[in-house]
């Protein structure tokens, strides 16, 4: 390579989206780099039957719409309100573009949240216990990490099935449906996927802060901007053939509190390069929960807002903006739309409109908006509804939703208990960091993974509630002495504990690197220090 103004090099174009570039002068690699370039195919995989033994009837697709996702990973309603207000605004003037204000997360973190609004599945058990109705359980026998997605209505496959052309890009080390060792699906999730991308780069080439460490840093980029451009330039081929994307973008908000202010401008400016497009195509601008942990950006969001009502809220309500095709944006769909975005909503509604568009809304022309059960689609009783049809609020609440006590918008009135003996603290501290304990020795981890310890140092927030049956639940946010660690869990009036209610609260880093690949690592703290850890497994 000659210093100097760089030269064009002809007829050498890579056949495929991911390759490296290294450049040699005198042996010595002077330049190395690794690309993810978007590459148009001419060929496609016969698209396979993906509801399993289901084969609903569905008719030959009338129109073209495109269906693009943005998912900003962890960030509220009210945290998009603040930090996307500019973008947020273009996108209502420009595009009509509707806010749903009151969408309800299902689940903790990102993969029971993506298995909601990406395939339409629970993946945990909707439990009750302010009127103690029956619980309903998950859609995956208690192992949603692992049941092959191939066959199970995943929202990717449904519009291959449909003719479309897919596309699937993340900035985190893997696919969503692959985390917590999941088996996620036995072919590519899509036709177009960023996931060797991110192979190449290694799971030792990420940091969690926004950056892949080699890749970004030393060039002062962001991974976003990859993927967006990724986006984009598939938004702009296959003319004559509908597309559906999805891009989730982990590395904005996941660990930096309101990380997504910077990028208000850069959103607004992105969705203006791409305005003629939008006018045909359905557009989700979402995220899959509110802000859930702590970061080293934002010490005190540990426990003085995770653990805050309004904390906790807005971990439980993701925003959510959609725009429409122009042809469509006429009274009923618009209409429907509006009166639905001050409802309460889940991401199951979201599937449920995705579902709608490749299906029963086509088939009408979107000339039919009147309330639809998809249930004769999916094969199962379905609790989601079409955000383009009427939705009766009424009728419906967490349980009927699928949405489990512990995740729904409309907590029940816990009190904190301030006046209380240190001995029933005590009782309560030990109780909830036991169970941390029970869990960890249940994943056998113990072998990797410290015993924890109360940290009765630092007091722990109690609180209670007394339902209209008579029942006493606790709630309990308390520490352990290793890492500081902050659990949250519910209790019934015997402390026995109520499934599925742990919470891991505090920052998630460096502490269980002995354990990375179990879903229950959120339970241990790695005995060795990771220097140890590294030299005893050949590592590094």
């Amino acid at each position: 390579m000659l210093r100097g103004p760089s030269a064009l090099i002809k007829r050498i174009r890579p056949g495929c989206e991911v390759y490296d570039v290294k450049c040699f002068e005198k042996g010595a690699t002077v330049f190395y780099d690794k690309f993810l370039k978007f590459k148009q195919k001419s060929e496609f995989t016969k698209p396979q039957n993906p509801f399993g033994h289901i084969q609903p009837k569905l008719e030959p697709m009338k129109n073209k719409y495109n269906v693009y996702i943005i998912t900003v990973d962890s960030i509220s309603t009210f945290a998009a309100f603040r930090g996307f207000n500019q973008t947020i605004n273009y996108l209502k003037k420009q595009h009509n573009g509707v806010f749903f204000k009151n969408v309800n997360k299902v689940s903790e973190n990102s993969l029971p949240n993506a298995l909601a609004f990406l395939v339409g599945k629970k993946a945990v058990d909707v439990q009750d216990i302010e009127f103690n109705r029956p619980t309903i359980p998950n859609d995956f026998d208690n192992n949603p990490t692992n049941t092959y997605l191939d066959k199970k209505g995943f929202i990717n496959f449904i519009y291959e099935y449909r003719k479309y052309v897919t596309l699937s890009s993340e900035d985190a080390k893997t696919n969503v449906f692959y985390k917590e060792s999941s088996v996620g699906m036995k072919r590519k999730v899509a036709h177009h996927t960023s996931q060797p991308f991110q192979f190449m780069n290694g799971p030792k080439s990420f940091s969690h802060d926004g950056i892949y460490h080699n890749q970004y840093d030393n060039k002062c980029d962001w991974t976003h901007k990859t993927h967006l451009n990724y986006l984009k330039n598939y938004i702009n081929s296959y003319s004559n053939i509908p597309k559906f994307g999805h891009v989730w973008l982990s590395r904005i908000s996941h660990l930096r509190f309101e990380g997504h202010n910077m990028f208000d401008t850069f959103f607004e400016e992105y969705f203006r390069s791409i305005q003629k497009e939008m006018d045909n195509s359905f557009v989700f601008f979402m995220s899959d929960h509110g802000f859930r942990v702590g970061n080293h950006y934002c010490k005190r969001c540990v426990g003085d807002f995770v653990t805050s009502v309004k904390g906790d809220y807005e971990n439980k309500n993701p925003f959510l903006v959609m725009t429409i095709p122009k042809p469509l944006r006429g009274y009923q769909m618009m209409n429907n739309l509006r009166e639905n975005s001050h409802k309460h909503l889940s991401h199951f509604d979201t599937y449920a409109t995705l579902l709608d568009i490749v299906t029963e809304a086509d088939r009408t022309n979107y000339k039919n908006l009147s309330t639809f059960d998809f249930s004769s689609i999916v094969g199962s009783k379905y609790s989601g509804e079409s955000l383009f049809r009427p939705i009766n609020e009424t009728e419906r609440d967490c349980y009927s939703m699928g949405i489990s006590f512990q995740y729904c918008l409309k907590t029940m009135p816990f009190i904190i208990l301030k006046n209380i003996s240190s001995h029933s603290r005590t009782i309560l501290h030990k109780a909830i960091i036991d169970e941390v304990n029970k869990k960890m020795v249940q994943a056998k981890l113990k072998s990797e993974c410290d015993i924890l310890i109360p940290k009765y140092s630092r007091h722990p927030k109690i609180e209670y509630v007394v339902t209209k049956n008579q029942k006493l639940y606790w709630k309990i946010s308390a520490h352990a002495v290793q890492g500081n660690y902050l659990f949250q869990a519910y209790f019934d009036s015997n402390l026995t504990y109520i499934k599925d209610t742990m919470l891991r609260m505090d920052v998630m880093l460096g502490t269980d690197y002995c354990v990375q690949k179990s879903p229950s690592k959120v339970y241990c703290h790695c005995k060795m220090s990771k220097d140890q850890w590294l030299r005893a497994n050949n590592i590094g």
